[in-house]
């Protein structure tokens, strides 16, 4: 059994079995203890939001990847709200030319899978992390046919906005709005697209609503938490990796093996012994002149 947990201001779950669905919202980490217990589980899917990701864009004056590659943690570091240990970072190429290259960084915070990494331990199961961007990019791209467009997803309150050309995310943001206000955070969402990019608005919103956008319906059961579970259901092939390539950003860590550690010892301790009559030969040799220079010494004195 698939579990797909999407985690935004709350973490919101949907487990598809057969016919039977279920959906709903963990509240603590008890009820998600609880239900995996209840339920045999074989497979996690972690999806972050877009306000669960922190976004940063960085510029580069060379095309190099992997000299970006060896750059970026140092260059990311004063960049976040917490410190870049307690993060994991993704990075992706933008655009690229030969004397620049944009590329684009999400982290998201280890604390909110270290739990899951937990749970994981004590009930089997496989982990997967991906993020919401890339599933609701990949999912108007196979839907709709294109791979240039601007995305609105509506989910009750919360709304994301994300931009795409050529299946390459470039631009995301996202808020939450009163229901009286969300109609016009959306028309203004729209009347931003300078670019005149086809405007896909995807799920809460209702077909024509909306002057100069494209509407894509999900249906959403009564008692299903998220439309992104709305998602999962009308194309169950769809692919959760970007269409790009996502590289990670590795800590680079010191670590020292035990064994290494005791060789180096147990030659410093040889070394020593192999040196040990060389040191003391000076040593009575010091003396030796010491008791010389005293004996002439006192040989003068007499004379």
């Amino acid at each position: 059994m698939s579990l797909i947990v999407y985690v935004r201001d709350r973490d919101f779950y949907f487990l598809h079995s057969g016919k039977e669905k279920v959906s709903g919202i963990f509240e603590t980490d008890q009820d998600i203890s609880g239900f995996l217990k209840e339920n045999k589980i074989s497979n996690v899917t972690l999806v972050f939001s877009r306000p669960s990701i922190f976004v940063r864009t960085l510029e580069f004056p060379f095309s190099s990847l992997k000299k970006i590659s060896q750059v970026l943690l140092e260059e990311l570091a004063p960049l976040f709200p917490v410190p870049a240990d307690e993060l994991e970072f993704s990075w992706y190429v933008v655009s690229r030319e030969k004397s620049k290259t944009t590329v684009s960084v999400l982290a998201i915070e280890k604390s909110k899978v270290e739990k899951w990494l937990k749970h994981r331990i004590s009930h089997k199961f496989k982990l997967k992390i991906c993020f919401e961007p890339f599933i609701l990019s990949n999912y108007v791209s196979k839907t709709a046919l294109l791979n240039t467009f601007l995305l609105i997803f509506v989910d009750g309150n919360y709304l994301a906005r994300y931009t795409v050309k050529n299946n390459i995310i470039i631009e995301s943001s996202s808020s939450y709005f009163d229901p009286d206000t969300i109609d016009s955070a959306i028309t203004e969402k729209i009347n931003q697209n300078q670019a005149k990019l086809p405007v896909i608005c995807l799920g809460d919103v209702s077909t024509g609503k909306f002057q100069g956008c494209r509407t894509i319906n999900l249906r959403r059961d009564e008692l299903s938490s998220s439309f992104l579970f709305s998602v999962f259901e009308s194309l169950p092939t769809l692919s959760v990796e970007p269409a790009f390539k996502l590289y990670p950003v590795r800590h680079v860590e010191i670590v020292l093996n035990p064994t290494i550690i005791a060789g180096i010892i147990l030659y410093l301790a040889v070394v020593s012994l192999m040196f040990r009559p060389y040191l003391t030969a000076n040593q009575v040799q010091m003396k030796v002149n010491e008791i010389n220079r005293q004996l002439e010494e006192t040989f003068r004195a007499a004379f």
